[in-house]
């Protein structure tokens, strides 16, 4: 190994290096409560963005279970904001209990979805998605 190649090699290093820590960090996640029942359940959505060289927005909702578990029910990609007739509004999702053990899901706009459950722990979910645009 020669001279030259070991400082040829040094600024793919670096940049390795600078790139792993800015990857590390580029994602941001906001949770807000959606719902909560009174046996103990409650809904959370989150919204997770990550911006390295372009940015990806994922959402999830997740029904809480009394002892703390989190059960993804719902996962899907919000809006980016595309022009298309098919858009409805609310952009953010909502949750309510119809009646004990039927959580609704409802949003109006999503680019796709990625999990759908409609049952999770002998709850039953329901949805109201407005549009869906990947269809």
């Amino acid at each position: 190994m020669t001279a030259a190649s070991i400082i040829a090699g040094v600024p793919a290093i670096y940049l390795a290096g600078v790139l792993f820590v800015i990857s590390r960090n580029a994602c941001e996640r906001w949770e807000t409560p959606l719902a909560r029942d009174d046996r103990g359940h409650s809904v959370v959505s989150t919204l997770q963005d990550c911006n390295f060289i372009a940015s990806v927005s994922d959402e999830w909702i997740d029904l809480v279970l009394p002892s703390g578990r989190h059960e993804r029910v719902f996962e899907f990609t919000p809006w980016e904001g595309v022009i298309d007739p098919r858009v409805k509004e609310p952009f953010e999702p909502s949750a309510s209990w119809d009646r004990p053990g039927v959580l609704r899901i409802s949003i109006g706009t999503v680019d796709g979805v990625s999990e759908q459950r409609t049952e999770v722990d002998g709850v039953q979910v329901v949805y109201d998605i407005g549009a869906d645009l990947s269809h």
